[in-house]
């Protein structure tokens, strides 16, 4: 494992998120948002285990290099922690994309499209029979049997939430052994 790298603290949001995720499907909130707000945390996850560094930064010392410098530390660590069994997931990166260029996608389907589908298009019927003549960029949220659908990007949320199983099972039965790294003792807020 990185040496001195305050992984628990890390691995503590990761499970935190994990936590969270799980728990907003189980809310009143209809389809879509549970959804949304599911793959929301999941991205959070995703940038907590698998940081994107900045490589040219690091190697020519541009402004932020320390930050990609410690971000690839981290990166490093999460690799070591997890021993590769969570990174073989495809939807990982997706999800991340779908949520980090959400901006960028909702731009392109205004541009091209003149309009953007927000709910869900698809109850009572096949997702592709009710997406005919529409581009599929410029739906930003839709859910059919266990397929979530944002900007464009299918998610299978069972596959999903095994993925998440996976890395809580990991997690339960990998603690991280550090004396004083990554604990909060003695705080009080005035």
């Amino acid at each position: 494992m990185t040496s001195k790298f305050p992984l628990k603290f890390y691995i503590q949001e990761v499970s935190n998120q994990i936590k969270l995720a799980k728990s907003i499907l189980l809310t009143s909130l209809n389809v879509d948002q549970k959804a949304h707000y599911f793959l929301i945390h999941c991205t959070i996850i995703v940038k907590l285990i698998m940081p994107f560094v900045d490589q040219d930064s690091i190697n020519t010392k541009k402004k932020g290099w320390k930050n990609e410098l410690y971000k690839l530390n981290r990166q490093q660590a999460m690799l070591d922690y997890f021993h590769d069994k969570i990174f073989d997931f495809p939807q990982i990166k997706a999800i991340r994309n779908s949520f980090e260029h959400y901006d960028q996608r909702l731009d392109i389907a205004v541009q091209k499209n003149g309009f953007v589908v927000q709910g869900n298009l698809s109850i009572g019927k096949k997702f592709d029979e009710c997406i005919v003549g529409i581009d599929k960029g410029s739906i930003l949220r839709n859910y059919e049997e266990g397929q979530v659908v944002i900007n464009g990007d299918r998610f299978n949320m069972p596959k999903i939430i095994a993925w998440l199983d996976l890395i809580e099972k990991h997690i339960s039965h990998n603690p991280i052994k550090e004396s004083n790294i990554g604990q909060i003792t003695n705080c009080r807020f005035h």
